[in-house]
């Protein structure tokens, strides 16, 4: 069984040690990891994790910088590390950087409505949207509060599922269980769409049993991708927390991995 996680953070070496610093005065917590690439993979060696998919956060409009480095990443790492495209809403050429980003074997994008500036069901965004769901492009996107940014609400599962609704055919992976700390808004809005699936990024032990349990009856285990947000999450915490749910041995290791290579593969 492959372990795959769909949900994890680098910074190229030069700035890691800074992007650290900054995010962790910004939220108030510790990080686990240095954030660095090699540290990921030795945290994968340690926890047992097969591949990582790495999730950049473009902070200013010159994204395409950080692809053309990933880009070059892809070619030193292998199948370990799994890179998306880097996309800031206000990318010159959009369009133009989306393709550029689909010829060049990135499959998905991550955008954060918080550090990014953007209300997930905001007009300007369609053109995103459209673009992505044209080019058969999957969206990470962080849903729910985060620790940085409470109640900015500027991701909740209500603006997601307004997405959801408008673009049929786009696939979004909602991360932190479809809304951190907003988790009876994800069960109250993102249910019944085809074109959605939940990660369990930076939710170790944190939703309550009950919620928890709601979660996994309501949208099946075969929707929810197991995620840790390294390196602000321990992967073998993650991994540690999935084995503890009371489901089906079978039902866990779709989660832990089964579940991403079949989504990879639609």
């Amino acid at each position: 069984m492959k372990i795959v996680d769909i949900h994890s953070h680098t910074f190229p070496d030069s700035i890691a040690s800074k992007a650290i610093s900054k995010l962790e005065k910004s939220s108030g917590t510790k990080a686990i990891g240095s954030g660095l690439q090699k540290d990921l993979l030795l945290s994968m060696q340690e926890s047992g994790v097969d591949i990582s998919v790495v999730a950049p956060v473009a902070t200013s409009p010159n994204s395409h910088s950080i692809n053309l480095k990933n880009i070059a990443a892809k070619k030193d790492f292998g199948d370990s590390l799994y890179f998306l495209g880097a996309l800031h809403p206000d990318t010159p050429n959009i369009r133009e950087e989306i393709s550029f980003m689909k010829e060049n074997g990135f499959c998905g994008v991550k955008l954060h409505p918080d550090y990014q500036d953007f209300f997930v069901d905001d007009e300007k965004m369609f053109t995103i949207y459209e673009e992505l769901e044209k080019q058969g492009m999957f969206l990470l996107l962080h849903c729910g509060e985060d620790v940085s940014f409470i109640n900015s609400g500027k991701g909740n599962p209500q603006r997601t599922a307004t997405v959801l609704k408008k673009f049929s055919e786009l696939k979004i992976i909602a991360a932190h269980l479809g809304g951190y700390l907003r988790w009876d808004e994800t069960l109250k809005h993102l249910t019944g769409f085809d074109n959605v699936w939940l990660d369990t990024a930076y939710c170790a032990f944190k939703p309550e049993a009950e919620i928890m349990q709601k979660i996994i009856n309501t949208f099946g285990t075969e929707k929810i991708l197991f995620g840790s947000d390294w390196p602000w999450m321990e992967q073998k915490k993650s991994i540690d927390y999935i084995r503890s749910l009371p489901i089906s041995d079978e039902q866990k290791s779709d989660i832990l991995g089964g579940n991403a290579l079949k989504f990879f593969q639609k």
